[in-house]
């Protein structure tokens, strides 16, 4: 069977290279261009009378032989729903991501071939791919158990997001004593007596059989051919020990990682702030420099966690490269050499200290997890639990969270129509999640995502609508059309249609497009097409990848602050405090404001102030005080680091999103539908 890019032109096909081959299987991305065009993929089996893509042992399409060039491929197919052309949601090599087996059948339906593809993201390299698949893993892990009853100290836990951080100096302190035994194992390894077949010199012979005294015979020599008994350290412990480093390894490859992204971000967030504490005139430098000073030494604890996952990765490839470690891996348990050999024994109490400091998973949950991680919505699963993960830091209790997500796929053979809400005893608000849920009849739609928010005190809700893409729309000749045509099926009709089926106490706020094009971001899209009552901040859309992951935490504090009108709540940490109200001066019905905030927990600064130009011009204007009918300007958020709004070069000012100047009366920027506002 022959895997090889296609080209679909002019209605024929036109064959490529061979898809590159890694042990055994073959690999390729989502979006390959050949020849400026994007490729799919096509199999040659000649042979064949029909040939089917499986996922998990289950048919996912059949492909299409075409009769001039004898390749079989996926043809997609159309149709109209609700006014909008649809197509086959994904093509066998274009925009279809996961593990894949292709299998091909004779005329008597009989499997004649099988070979299997692993299909990466376009946007995403297969290194951040692969790392994706750990982190899933991890969140999965980390998520099995109640955070919030675990007893971390100071050294495993960031103080600005509460992150929990895996126990680092523990794992050294075991792996430091399962160094000692293990270089004893090395040099005294158990040995087991084999028998085997070699050439031996005559003098050698203890025993002469008939075998042996015919080849003597028949090939004077000397030394014959016998069986022989001899002592081997290929015993099946050592293929257990060898499993257990690399379930070592593959945890502090997993942690480090992440520890690594979350390093590169805070150096980001620091350099941020310490362009807006060079600005003398800003009032709020001793609060933007505590601030500074809390990711200071975040970022000190996490440089001092990196050298020692160095140090300890070091060791295991060093253990792991060892001539007695050349042997395949053995699933573990308890042998009778790992309880009566002293050494063995202390090396397998190591090891089950190892697996005393990992999350503990019931045995159903790791299977499902493995068949995730094959998943072509490993995308949007990977989102989901990174949403879990900030809510997480607003106080979300994540206990049982797993459990409930494998019942659901248990339930409906794939994780979908989830939806679970959070409550927040301590938060002026209460959140639900939706993943892949359903809503309408006639007119039925279906997000990815939905995050709502339950105001306590109104009793209102505000949804906010999140639809994951893979299309880079950065290269397509035809971008902003592509970007636009998503943007009104996925975005603005997710928002037209839940509005008019909510309840009157439910508020569709916003609908954004979340994707893997890092050249493409736009918080405020005030595109007539989309946008026709050019609200602020309605429609989005933002990249986010492994190795950017910054832009959810910004989207969320675009959604808690500008869109569900909870501005005295940390971005952070989620909790409330207390704004202080500056310049607040009454001009005839003109009310000028500005309001500073500073969590005491985490100092996390942020000022909601206005746009005086708008505010004169009677433009955005919102009501403040319903019952006297009241009017103000709409709020203008800036953050000390990451802001939606687009920042002025390096001082800490943010343009209006209504009429695009700064402060000093400047407008600098311009409109853009791919990459936002531009300067």
């Amino acid at each position: 069977m022959k895997i090889i890019h296609i080209v679909l032109k002019d209605r024929e096909i036109q064959a490529y290279d061979e898809l590159t081959k890694s042990e055994g299987i073959f690999l390729a991305s989502e979006y390959t261009k050949k020849d400026k065009m994007t490729a799919q993929i096509g199999v040659i089996e000649p042979a064949a009378s029909k040939v089917l893509i499986e996922q998990f042992k289950q048919p996912v399409a059949t492909l299409t032989k075409d009769n001039k060039t004898n390749i079989w491929y996926h043809k997609p197919s159309k149709w109209l729903a609700d006014g909008f052309e649809q197509s086959t949601d994904s093509i066998f090599g274009i925009n279809a991501g996961g593990s894949f087996d292709i299998v091909a059948y004779d005329v008597d339906n009989l499997e004649l071939a099988r070979a299997q593809v692993n299909i990466t993201p376009g946007t995403i390299s297969i290194k951040e791919y692969a790392f994706m698949q750990q982190e899933v893993r991890r969140l999965f892990e980390l998520f099995s158990y109640d955070l919030a009853r675990e007893s971390i100290d100071n050294k495993n836990i960031l103080k600005q997001t509460q992150t929990k951080l895996f126990n680092v100096y523990k794992l050294e302190e075991i792996l430091n004593e399962f160094s000692d035994w293990f270089l004893q194992l090395v040099q005294e390894p158990a040995e087991q007596l084999i028998h085997t077949t070699k050439k031996v010199a005559l003098i050698q012979l203890k025993k002469w059989t008939p075998k042996v005294i015919l080849e003597q015979t028949l090939r004077p020599d000397h030394k014959v051919r016998a069986n022989v008994i001899e002592k081997s350290t290929a015993i099946a412990e050592h293929g257990m020990l060898r499993l257990m480093l690399e379930q070592i390894k593959q945890r502090i490859d997993c942690e480090s990682q992440a520890e690594e992204i979350l390093i590169n971000e805070l150096t980001d967030e620091i350099v941020q702030l310490s362009q807006v504490i060079k600005d003398k005139t800003n009032h709020l430098q001793e609060a933007i420099l505590a601030l500074q000073q809390v990711v200071k030494q975040d970022l000190i604890t996490l440089k001092a966690r990196k050298s020692i996952w160095f140090q300890l990765n070091s060791d295991v490839q060093k253990w792991l490269d060892e001539p007695l470690m050349d042997v395949s891996p053995v699933e573990i348990e308890e042998t009778h050499v790992f309880s009566m050999n002293p050494v063995y024994s202390a090396v397998y109490d190591s090891y089950l200290k190892f697996n005393e400091l990992q999350p503990k998973l019931f045995e159903a949950i790791r299977p499902f997890i493995q068949s995730i991680l094959k998943s072509p919505t490993l995308y949007e699963i990977w989102i989901f639990l990174k949403i879990t993960q900030q809510l997480h830091q607003w106080g979300v209790n994540t206990d049982g969270l797993v459990t409930e997500i494998y019942k659901n796929h248990e339930q409906h053979k794939e994780f979908k129509q989830f939806r679970k809400l959070f409550k927040l005893p301590n938060n002026p608000f209460d959140i639900a999640l939706y993943y892949n849920y359903s809503f309408g009849n006639e007119k039925k739609i279906c997000p990815d995502f939905i995050i709502a928010f339950y105001i306590k005190q109104t009793r209102e809700w505000f949804f906010h609508t999140l639809d994951a893409k893979y299309k880079c729309y950065s290269i397509n000749k035809r971008s902003e059309r592509l970007l636009e045509k998503d943007l009104k099926n996925s975005a603005q009709r997710y928002l037209n249609v839940i509005n008019e089926l909510a309840q009157d106490n439910i508020t569709a706020q916003t609908a954004t497009l979340i994707h893997t094009d890092v050249q493409a971001l736009n918080w405020n899209l005030q595109e007539a097409s989309i946008n026709p009552t050019k609200a602020i901040h309605q429609y989005a859309h933002f990249h986010f990848t492994p190795n950017n992951t910054k832009n959810l935490n910004i989207y969320f504090k675009r959604i808690l602050h500008e869109a569900s009108h909870v501005a005295n709540c940390c971005p952070t940490c989620g909790r409330e405090t207390q704004g202080q109200i500056r310049n607040e001066v009454q001009v005839g019905d003109k009310k000028k404001w500005k309001t500073i905030y500073i969590c005491q927990f985490d100092k996390e600064v942020w000022v909601g102030n206005y746009c005086g130009r708008c505010f004169n011009n009677r433009r955005g204007l919102v009501p403040y005080n319903m019952k006297s009918i009241q009017w103000r300007a709409r709020p203008l958020y800036k953050y000390a680091k990451s802001n939606y709004n687009v920042q002025v070069d390096e001082d800490w000012d943010v343009h209006c999103p209504l009429c695009y100047k700064n402060f000093n009366g400047s407008k600098c920027i311009k409109p853009s539908l791919l990459n936002g506002n531009s300067r």
